[in-house]
């Protein structure tokens, strides 16, 4: 009979070290001893995480997930809260699957009256700096997605210029002004504008001075369209987390040759005049009104945010002035680049609307987009639940848009929905008979002699779409996700988990993701009960 002696030592997970005996070890025979080394086994034991988040990150042009190695810095409210799969803090994280995974520490309790709030600065090569603030609002699994847009292919009504006219000495110094200046997609006068002056001197976060030829781009976000304005890569609320509504917006990077790009904004030795400052400059788009209501005048106030670099933000008031051809602008002067720069509505009114879906048989999460001109949010209908409830603008024109899995978008538009109700928007019954199921997967290692060494993943998640999905489609997360740990064998030999609205006979691709890793696997839903193994190869196989 073989004996098992346990040790427990405490990390932050537990280590249960299993000593698997194949005899009795006795002080003049050493064979058993040397069975005992052979068999030596590590078992990880690790504490359950009570809150964990899916985060979706996705191209803001394709809709695929971004396939790019994302560094992530955790910050807000309860970004100190954040915790690994070993239940160890962390303060950031790299994803190259365009699936970022976390867990809230468990001494945080979220609610929808006190939700965790966790603001994702995200970083990735070839795309726009990111901040977005998600918000947990209850404990278990939570999920969200955020855009993250790349630089060499904007999505609709986002438009960029770049300049490269101007150029400084070798002490940095900008030798002739030059501008740069872009318009919206929609051709209603909307734009922004870049102006810099003769004796300005460019730093980039480092100090280093900006030398030689300058490059300058500048995008624009057309409030008038939803694509750019849910690609808007910082959060469309207020520092209190109201809603706000965009009159415009931008991106603004200047570099030289070197790669330095610009952080702050001096005057140099020479400089003489307004050098030394950066200013910014937005006309409004034509039929643009205060609070939704009236036509905006010279005179008005708006406010602008500013989110720089480095992730710190500042906002500002200034008045409306008007030009020569009676077209509305404003000008703001920064002594800090801004990454991010948008206009606001400083008169909007919001009010709550309840959304009631008829699920037509969609059991599935339901996804609903609101947009109205310089307004977008978006939200999900949770299984089993017909009502949300969203903010929405006052007076505008707004537009819903809903879709679960297997049906197309619906879209309702309609006016002042703070007086006169929505209703019920009723999505078509799915395109094809849908079931939902339980998979089951097994896990083993690529080393048969090794199993998975683990008692748990917590914080893990699963993934799936249809695999001849077209292009950009939505990918859907799994719900009640577990493992089983095989006490016998001290090995973790799988788990199972629910997926909702899946056509029998279809292929689905599923991937499993979990600290840094992920499994992609091709599956034919055969019924409401399906079976597959997936193959582990990294270190918690032992």
């Amino acid at each position: 009979m073989k004996n098992i002696f346990t040790m427990t030592k405490q990390r932050t997970g537990l280590f249960i070290l299993v000593l698997i005996m194949a005899g009795a070890i006795v002080s003049c025979d050493t064979s058993g001893l040397t069975d005992a080394v052979d068999d030596f086994k590590v078992v990880i034991g690790l504490d359950p995480i009570n809150t964990t988040s899916t985060v979706l990150l996705t191209d803001a042009n394709s809709g695929e997930l971004v396939n790019a190695s994302v560094s992530v810095d955790f910050a807000g409210q309860n970004g100190s809260d954040i915790i690994d799969i070993y239940s160890d803090p962390v303060d950031s994280d790299e994803v190259g699957d365009g699936i970022l995974n976390f867990g809230i520490d468990n001494s945080v309790t979220p609610s929808e009256d006190s939700p965790a709030k966790v603001t994702l600065n995200l970083e990735a090569d070839g795309y726009v700096g990111t901040s977005k603030t998600v918000s947990i609002t209850s404990l278990g699994s939570n999920e969200f997605s955020v855009k993250l847009i790349k630089e060499s292919s904007k999505p609709q009504g986002v438009t960029s210029a770049t300049n490269t006219e101007g150029s400084t000495d070798d002490s940095g110094t900008v030798e002739n002004s030059f501008t740069a200046e872009v318009s919206g997609s929609t051709n209603d006068g909307g734009s922004a504008a870049i102006e810099v002056e003769s004796g300005t001197r460019f730093k980039d976060t480092d100090g280093n001075v900006l030398t030689g030829q300058l490059t300058s781009e500048v995008s624009y976000f057309d409030p008038n369209e939803a694509s750019a304005l849910s690609a808007i890569p910082t959060d469309l609320t207020d520092e209190n987390g109201n809603p706000i509504t965009v009159l415009g917006g931008s991106l603004t990077s200047i570099k030289d040759a070197n790669g330095h790009v610009a952080a702050t904004v001096e005057a140099s030795a020479k400089s003489t005049g307004a050098a030394g400052s950066f200013k910014q400059r937005y006309t409004l788009p034509e039929g643009q009104l205060k609070g939704g209501t009236t036509p905006y005048e010279a005179g008005d106030k708006i406010g602008l945010f500013v989110l720089y670099g480095d992730y710190t933000g500042n906002n500002f008031e200034r008045v409306l002035q008007e030009d020569d051809e009676g077209n509305l602008f404003v000008e703001f002067v920064l002594s800090k680049m801004p990454h991010i720069a948008l206009l606001k509505d400083l008169s909007a009114q919001y009010c709550t609307s309840i959304v009631s879906i008829k699920r037509s048989g969609n059991e599935g999460n339901v996804n609903i987009e609101v947009f109205a001109k310089g307004f977008f949010s978006q939200t999900t209908i949770k299984s089993g639940e017909t009502n949300g409830a969203m903010v929405v603008p006052r007076s505008l024109e707004t537009r819903f848009r809903a879709w679960a899995a297997n049906s197309p978008v619906v879209t309702i538009t309609k006016s002042n929905v703070c007086t006169n109700p929505l209703g019920t928007i009723e999505l078509p019954a799915p395109s094809a008979p849908v079931i939902n199921a339980t998979v089951n997967v097994s896990l083993k290692c690529q080393n048969p002699d090794e199993g998975v060494s683990v008692t748990d993943i917590p914080g893990a998640s699963v993934i799936y779409r249809k695999s001849d999905a077209p292009e950009g489609s939505t990918w859907y997360v799994a719900t009640n996700l577990s493992w089983e740990f095989d006490e016998a064998n001290q090995e973790l030999s799988g788990g199972s988990f629910n997926v909702q609205d899946v056509e029998q006979g279809t292929t689905y691709t599923f991937q499993i993701s979990y600290d840094g890793n992920t499994y992609a696997r091709e599956v034919t839903i055969s019924g409401t009960s399906v079976d597959y193994t997936e193959t582990i190869e990294e270190d918690i196989c032992g």
